[in-house]
């Protein structure tokens, strides 16, 4: 008997080639991309570190200034005010143990800016200006005749003749 002949079995093998240059261009695109994100996540913490290290400065200054309007003679008058600066600073603090430090810098920066302006108001009592501040909200800036330095306007600023104001668009 004759068997028939056997076929043989060829194992095929697909290879495929990538040039060292190729595989150097990739491992330098897939370098940069890491080093881009390392970047990116330093940054936003290096931003929120700065957002915090502010917010807890201006909530220092407004809680300063709010003893010192406790103490003051004659905030009687102001209690209104000083109600509200309490307020936003409780809330600031609050915002501040939470970790929202935008927030806080809000609160801070408004608690900041009526304690001050109730402090100028009874500073200036004595003084008679020619004009004052009821409100101020948005960019609204004061200087103190030509050459002084740009400052914010606070609530019961008083004004004089000289005194310039600005506001943004």
């Amino acid at each position: 008997t004759v068997s028939p002949p056997v076929k043989p079995t060829i194992h095929r093998k697909d290879w495929y080639t990538v040039s060292v240059d190729t595989l150097r261009g990739w491992g330098i695109f897939l370098t940069l991309l890491v080093l881009a994100g390392l970047a990116l996540v330093g940054w936003r913490l290096w931003e929120r570190r700065a957002l915090e290290r502010e917010s807890r400065s201006v909530l220092e200054d407004a809680s300063r200034l709010v003893a010192q309007v406790q103490e003051a003679q004659g905030n009687a008058a102001f209690q209104v005010e000083f109600g509200e600066a309490w307020r936003s600073l409780e809330a600031g603090r609050g915002e501040l143990a939470a970790g929202r430090y935008g927030e806080a810098l809000a609160a801070g920066r408004r608690s900041r800016a009526l304690s001050q302006s109730i402090l100028d108001a009874l500073r200036d009592r004595r003084l008679s200006g020619e004009a004052q501040f009821i409100a101020a909200q948005g960019g609204v800036e004061y200087r103190r005749g030509d050459r002084g330095e740009w400052e914010e306007a606070r609530a019961r600023l008083v004004l004089h003749s000289g005194d310039y104001v600005k506001t943004a668009a």
